[in-house]
């Protein structure tokens, strides 16, 4: 197996079973809800955690998003701003590489906070998402527990739904920032 492959592999090993997220095979949102005229293209960096962001336009709508950890391992995703009920959220998802495969096969969901040159993003909050998943329509498509994470098998309009009936909700994202950016200036 070469060795792309094999990172491939070890990759798609790691996100299903890393914990800490909240992940869905299926987009969370539909075009519906896509948001086109917000200046997110550029780099991002947050100070503190060392991480840079980088977003560039794909489509209308749509970005090619490079994530530089502080180790500078990289990672590449594509991803879409929605406004859902007045609440900005950022959707990341699978790029599909030149032989058709996915690097990340489920797509994440945060809250997305714009600040002029800062942008805080938010990550749900496993507590309060598994209070908010029991009894409703989600309750049988959530498998996993809070220390290797969720997966979430609802189909999109299924999701867009219960996440319209619960983003007001303050238990379904964390309080604090996963990373609060600030977008990369010319001097």
């Amino acid at each position: 197996m070469n060795r792309m492959a094999m990172l491939s592999v070890v990759g798609l090993g790691l996100l299903l079973l890393g914990g800490c997220l909240v992940r869905s095979l299926n987009p969370w949102l539909t075009e519906a809800s896509q948001v086109n005229n917000l200046p997110v293209e550029g780099g991002w960096y947050d100070h503190q955690s060392k991480v840079a962001i980088f977003f560039s336009q794909k489509d209308k709508g749509a970005y090619q998003v490079l994530f530089v950890s502080n180790q500078k391992d990289t990672s590449c995703y594509e991803a879409t701003i929605h406004r859902l009920d007045g609440v900005l959220l950022l959707q990341v998802g699978p790029k599909t590489n030149e032989n058709g495969f996915a690097n990340q096969p489920a797509w994440l969901l945060f809250r997305r906070e714009p600040t002029g040159q800062n942008m805080k993003v938010y990550m749900f909050d496993l507590d309060g998402f598994v209070k908010l998943v029991q009894g409703g329509p989600l309750a049988g498509a959530v498998q996993g527990n809070k220390d290797n994470g969720y997966i979430v098998t609802a189909s999109s309009e299924v999701l867009s739904g219960w996440l319209s009936a619960n983003l007001k909700n303050p238990a379904l994202f964390n309080p604090k920032p996963l990373y609060q950016l600030e977008k990369f200036t010319r001097d």
